[in-house]
């Protein structure tokens, strides 16, 4: 157990920038961390009056999606093609994760990785609502350098995305977006 290159390794979470932002053009965009930090604010906020969400795994969820980033980086879609598709990203990333947590202790790793596999696997009603919440706060960080004053259409793609919100709350949130920034 390493504590301290756990931290040190994730910490650098806060320095890498999401990398789709970089490709549009975006100065000095949004790092992972701060992607995490309002994706997990969004899953409190949205989760807590829920009867069928485990709150407390959505958070730990949430802080955890990205994690593998620290060792993998931030892949486009188009790095994602490269090397692969999506399912070779999903090994890419339980691989980088796994290593990842063995700096942790037995019951840290294991429970914290089965988290995260549900997540990446997206098989409970916290990965399937979490993987949507991730997807709208991406909008709404388009929407906000948007009104920073880049282009709409270097945006654009981003609303493309959120094609997949099917979530109630989530769907009304994402029309309101529509009406008022697209």
């Amino acid at each position: 157990m390493d504590l301290i290159k756990f931290f040190e390794v994730t910490n650098i979470l806060k320095r890498l920038p999401r990398t789709g932002w970089l490709v549009k053009g975006i100065k000095d965009p949004e790092s992972i961390a701060a992607h995490s930090f309002s994706t997990t604010l969004m899953a409190l906020i949205l989760g807590i009056d829920r009867d069928d969400i485990n709150l407390q795994k959505l958070l730990i969820m949430s802080i955890l999606h990205d994690i593998s980033e620290s060792q993998i980086g931030d892949l486009t879609p188009s790095s994602i093609e490269l090397i692969g598709g999506n399912e070779r990203k999903k090994e890419l990333e339980k691989k980088a994760t796994k290593k990842l947590f063995e700096l942790l202790d037995e019951k840290k790793r294991t429970e914290l990785f089965s988290i995260y596999e549900q997540y990446i696997n997206n098989e409970t009603k916290e990965a399937k609502f979490l993987h949507q919440i991730d997807k709208l706060e991406m909008l709404f960080q388009a929407v906000e350098y948007q009104r920073a004053g880049y282009p709409k259409k270097n945006l654009n793609e981003f609303w493309s995305a959120t094609e997949s919100i099917t979530d109630k709350t989530l769907a009304e949130i994402l029309a309101y977006l529509k009406r008022r920034y697209r």
